[in-house]
Formats: C-alpha cells, sequence, structure tokens
C-alpha cells in the first residue's frame, strides 16, 4: 500500500504492516487505511511470514487491514493462470462484502470466465481441505507432543554442557595457576600435588559428562 493510502490520524480501519505492529503478542496501532482490501477479524491469530517470522498475536480489535491475506497467491485462474485477489464490493454501504477473483479477468482481449469467490466460501474450502489432510494422521498430535519432547530434552541438555563448559574453563585457569605459582613461589609439593590431583580429577569428571551429554543428545537428534 503507497503512503497516500494510508495515515496516522485515525481516518478508517487500522491498517497492520508486520511484526514491528506486535509487542509482547499485543497488536499496536499506528496506522489506519480508508483502502482496506485484505481484513482479519476480531479473534483471529496474527502470524508474520515476512521478515522477522513467527511473531504471534490474537487479534482484539473488530476488523483491521493486513498487508497481506493467507491466500494470497494461493488461488489459481483455471482460465488464465492469474492469481486471484480480494476486492471489495459496496465498500460504503451495510451490504459491503469482500470477494475474490481473477486479477487478469478484464486484462486484454480475453475475459476470463471463472466465476468470483466469496471470502467465506474460500475458508469453509480450507477447513474442509484441511479436515481431508488431517483424516488419516491419527498420530499426528503424538508425533508433535514426541518432537516436542525431545526438542524440550535437546534444549536443557545443551543448557547443562554449556554449565560444564564454564566448570572445565574454570578448572583449567585454576589448574594453569597453580602450575605458574609452584614454578615462582617455593611451596610444599606434597600440598601442591594434593591441589593438583585435585583440580584434574574434577576436570576430568566434568570433561567425561559433558562427553556424555553430547553422545545423549546426539542420540535424541537421530
Amino acid at each position: 500500500m503507497t503512503p497516500d493510502k494510508y495515515n496516522d490520524c485515525g481516518k478508517g480501519i487500522p491498517y497492520i504492516t508486520g511484526a514491528s505492529n506486535i509487542e509482547n503478542g499485543i497488536v499496536l496501532i499506528n496506522r489506519w487505511t480508508e483502502y482496506g482490501r485484505a481484513f482479519a477479524y476480531c479473534g483471529d491469530i496474527l502470524l508474520t511470514c515476512k521478515g522477522t517470522v513467527g511473531t504471534m498475536a490474537v487479534l482484539q480489535e473488530p476488523q483491521v487491514h493486513i498487508a497481506k491475506s493467507i491466500f494470497s497467491s494461493r488461488i489459481v485462474c483455471g482460465d488464465c493462470g492469474s492469481y486471484f485477489g480480494s476486492k471489495v464490493r459496496n465498500s460504503t454501504s451495510k451490504y459491503r462484502r469482500v470477494i475474490w477473483q481473477c486479477n487478469g479477468k478484464y486484462k486484454g482481449d480475453h475475459k476470463c470466465t471463472t466465476p468470483h469467490l466469496m471470502e467465506e466460501e474460500i475458508k469453509a474450502a480450507f477447513l474442509a481441505a484441511l479436515d481431508g489432510l488431517l483424516a488419516g494422521s491419527e498420530t499426528l498430535l503424538e508425533d508433535c507432543s514426541f518432537m516436542y519432547d525431545t526438542l524440550a530434552d535437546v534444549s536443557g541438555i545443551a543448557a547443562e554442557c554449556e554449565s560444564l563448559a564454564d566448570e572445565m574453563e574454570t578448572l583449567s585457569i585454576r589448574i594453569e595457576r597453580l602450575i605458574t605459582e609452584n614454578a615462582t613461589t617455593v611451596q610444599d609439593q606434597d600440598e601442591y600435588q594434593q591441589k593438583y590431583g585435585r583440580l584434574e580429577r574434577q576436570f576430568e569428571s566434568a570433561k567425561r559428562k559433558y562427553a556424555a551429554l553430547e553422545e545423549k543428545k546426539k542420540g535424541n537428534l537421530s
């Protein structure tokens, strides 16, 4: 939408452009437009798919214009091959409605014969197709749950590995410092050997735990 089609003084309906309008799951309104074409309504889930991907919010506004509908570039004209686009009919009356028709319907000499579609019809067809896709996937939720648990478990292992890596680095510094002090100052060698042995055992223990966790993480992801 070009700048002349939106404003910042509250005229028209809110205009949502993307992730910049969503903060902590709340939709922020700073633009409005009187030329809305793609709409979302109260209760709809807004999910960004460009730039910052995956930012999400549940819409509380009665109606907003969104930069792109989920159906954009999805419906193809069976006559000329162009995509369908949304159009607004009777925009200023109570009979206002959103339809989808071929973007190339009136371009050139050939007029496409495909009829327009009501947005409600498209939504119903989408849900019917989704139901059909999921009909034979009784284990889908179980698979998703398993993957979630696996990734969550791997995340916990990664945190433990990071903690052990920090511990090994600290122990390594302490061992080097102990060796340097022993080389530059007179010390009781029995006491030195005890300190060195204790730090070395702690380091080797952390190293073994780290290696075991790395193997476990690889096993979970394989």
